[in-house]
């Protein structure tokens, strides 16, 4: 990476409040998406990159569990694929613990390891695929066989895959306090850095908090990200969170707990949220600078053609508080539903609410 390539976007003004919006979007559909899927646990990641000796031979060091993929020719002159299992078998879709676990090397000419092409590995939710030549007709089989959203970088192609390639590809992450984070480690599988900011400005037009971000591409390690390095200006901010893009790991931090990334702002101007139960929100305060309020819900319907869970949500305009958020004031009818969250579009505070931690909103 070279200096010539390394640059900072600055801030991205232009659609204040949108990161915000979509973020808590996405817990509705997140949680109707994570409904029928096992999670992939985070501490599941690839040390470095994979290696391909051709499509016989894989090496890779894993912190955690993988999955090998494989696939064997038909009569057809077509493919079948999957994964290995116990027995030397291949299952497109295994379950249970993957096969693999921690540092290893894996060929065709091993026990338990069927006839094939090895083309690809899996661990959590990134597939790793074999860039060789041999494996792409069989890659193409794959993507219509196992159909998927996971990341799909290329391994890297090797003479030797005597030995896994293990090299310390953690970036490490040191917070002087909620503006300020230094970044040290390997950088040649970083592609890019996003960082999410809290701003907080005093022109009523600008408002407090007002969400950014900043896009750093082909980033150069050890980097402090700050103040100035952030081309922001004298108004407070915090860093949310920055995202490692690449085959990096982690891929993404936030502060530490103990951080109190906050703006001091007066109490009296902030909107009251009270939750009745998982259906019913009063809110009041004041509602001057107000201008919508998002309300995103989750239903259940007994008709099999809308199902349940639903994701919906509704939007209140030029809101009066006090206002209370149930089932009339939402339009709803007889089906189960509850409340997942709201966004308060405008210069007030806070912005979002979601239910107290100890409600059980769930449908049985």
């Amino acid at each position: 990476m070279t200096d010539s390539n390394s640059s900072s976007e600055g801030i991205d003004d232009t659609d204040r409040g949108v990161n915000r919006r979509t973020v808590l979007t996405g817990v509705a559909t997140g949680a109707l998406a994570g409904l029928g899927l096992v999670g992939t646990a985070s501490g599941h990641w690839v040390r470095g990159t994979p290696v391909f000796c051709g499509c016989d031979q894989l090496c890779v060091c894993v912190a955690g569990n993988a999955d090998v993929l494989m696939a064997q020719e038909t009569d057809d002159g077509g493919y079948d694929v999957g994964f290995v299992v116990d027995g030397g078998r291949l299952d497109p879709a295994p379950t249970g613990t993957p096969h693999y676990s921690g540092d290893f090397c894996v060929s065709t000419a091993d026990d338990n390891v069927p006839d094939g092409k090895i083309i690809g590995l899996q661990v959590a939710g990134t597939r790793w695929v074999n860039p060789d030549q041999c494996a792409q007709d069989a890659l193409d089989a794959e993507q219509r066989q196992l159909d998927s959203t996971h990341l799909r970088p290329a391994g890297n192609l090797a003479s030797d895959c005597e030995t896994p390639p293990c090299v310390d590809s953690e970036i490490e992450a040191t917070w002087e306090d909620c503006e300020t984070v230094s970044l040290s480690g390997p950088d040649e599988n970083l592609e890019e850095i996003v960082v999410y900011l809290m701003r907080c400005f005093d022109d009523p037009g600008l408002g407090c908090p007002d969400g950014a971000q900043a896009t750093i591409d082909d980033p150069e390690l050890p980097l402090t990200l700050g103040r100035d390095r952030l081309a922001v200006g004298d108004e407070p901010y915090h860093i949310d969170a920055v995202e490692f893009v690449g085959g990096v790991h982690p891929d993404h931090i936030t502060p530490p707990d103990d951080f109190d990334c906050g703006f001091d702002q007066d109490d009296t101007d902030a909107i009251e949220v009270i939750w009745t139960d998982c259906e019913t929100v009063s809110l009041s305060g004041p509602d001057e600078n107000l201008e919508e309020i998002v309300v995103y819900l989750m239903r259940c319907f007994d008709d099999p053609g809308l199902g349940c869970p639903d994701v919906a949500q509704a939007t209140i305009d030029d809101p009066e508080l006090p206002l209370t958020l149930g089932r009339d004031r939402l339009a709803l009818g007889d089906e189960p539903y509850h409340i997942v969250a709201l966004d308060f579009i405008g210069t007030v505070q806070p912005d979002d609410a979601t239910p107290p931690d100890d409600f059980d909103c769930h449908f049985e």
